[in-house]
Parts: C-alpha cells; structure tokens; sequence
C-alpha cells in the first residue's frame, strides 16, 4: 500500500510538474574542482577526470573524483556528482553491475554527523569484481538535506520543484577497499564523511 500511495503521488507531482516551466539551473556557491584538496585528517593523493561524453551522458553539472589518504595511507575515494536541474538518478546500485562490480551485502544505516542534525542516513553496499572487495557508501544531498532513498530523493525533488521551483541535487559516494574487517572498514568512511560533510555544506546550495 505505501508503494502504490507513493507510486500515485509521483505521478500527480509529474502531472503537476510539467504544466510548470522547467527549473532553472542553480549555480553552486564554488566550483566543485576548488574542492579542498585536505579534509581534516586526510590528504588528496589524485583526481580523475571524466570524458566529456561521460559527462554528457551522466547530465553532471560539476563533479569531484579525488582519492583521499589517512596518516595510515589508507584510501578513500570521493565522488560528488551535482545536477544543477535535477538529476538523471544514475543510483550506484544500478550502475555498479553495469561497470563489473556486484553487489554482494547492502544495508541502509544512519552516520553520527556532528555537524547533521539525527546523522547522516548513508545506502552501505559491499560490492565485489574478481577477487576484489570494497565498500561503498552514497547518498542524495539536496538543498540541505541528505536521504539514503531513491524514491524519497525523487519525491523530494518533485515537491522542491513546484514549491520552490528547483530541483538541484547532488550525489555523493565514498568508497575503498577493505582495511581489515567491513567494521573497521566502515569506522574508517565513516570519519572520512564526518569531517567531510561540514565542506559539502559550502559547496552545495542549500
């Protein structure tokens, strides 16, 4: 019953939607490529660079692909991708087999974020290719608010767009390898996003 009153309120929010103009684009307050290459306690190592058909393909506005390292060396690596008029929903579960990873444990869990009133709720995937394992975290940040949830990410954006005449988005993903068990693994993301989270704030629009 929640699917089909959720499913019914997505298509009134579409009907509504389209008899509206289209959102403009909503700049970011800085460029996502001035990213702070030092996250307290971590370090940038490297940055990717995508192809600009991927770009085009993905409908990105701006993104940031930087690997990250601990005093340890351990590795995390960050990707934020933002739409400036809402995003395709390109969700990592979809992508991930597309590109050889499968997912093999998934769970949903709440991140304690000091700086993130009732935590930070994060989609946690370990995902495998080969031999080789890693552990990934994402989530939607949109206008100040961060969701774990596809559809709560596509219904939020849908009210956004007829209340407040916006759809920016963003989708931000933290993955590594496995240091140790999937507990110390996730310990090590999670510290990653909690001094992360407080630089997103000044990079995506609330």
């Amino acid at each position: 019953m929640r699917i089909v009153i959720a499913a019914a309120v997505l298509g009134i929010a579409v009907i509504l939607g389209n008899l509206r103009p289209p959102p403009p684009p909503v700049p970011l307050p800085q460029a996502l490529k001035e990213f702070s290459s030092s996250v307290p306690g971590w370090k940038a190592r490297g940055a990717l660079h995508l192809d600009r058909g991927v770009i085009d393909v993905l409908g990105l506005s701006d993104y940031v692909l930087r690997e990250y390292v601990d005093p340890n060396g351990r590795n995390v690596w960050l990707y934020v991708a933002y739409y400036a008029q809402g995003p395709a929903f390109h969700s990592p579960k979809l992508c991930l087999p597309g590109s050889g990873w499968e997912p093999i444990e998934a769970e949903r869990l709440v991140l304690p974020v000091t700086s993130a009133a009732g935590g930070v709720p994060v989609n946690r995937y370990v995902v495998q290719k080969g031999k080789k394992r890693e552990l990934l975290l994402y989530w939607y940040q949109s206008q100040g608010r961060a969701m774990a949830g596809d559809l709560e990410a596509k219904l939020f954006l849908f009210d956004s767009a007829l209340r407040r005449h916006r759809k920016d988005s963003a989708l931000v993903r933290v993955s590594s390898p496995l240091f140790g068990s999937q507990a110390e693994t996730l310990s090590l993301q999670a510290g990653f996003v909690q001094s992360l989270y407080p630089l997103l704030e000044k990079f995506l629009p609330r």
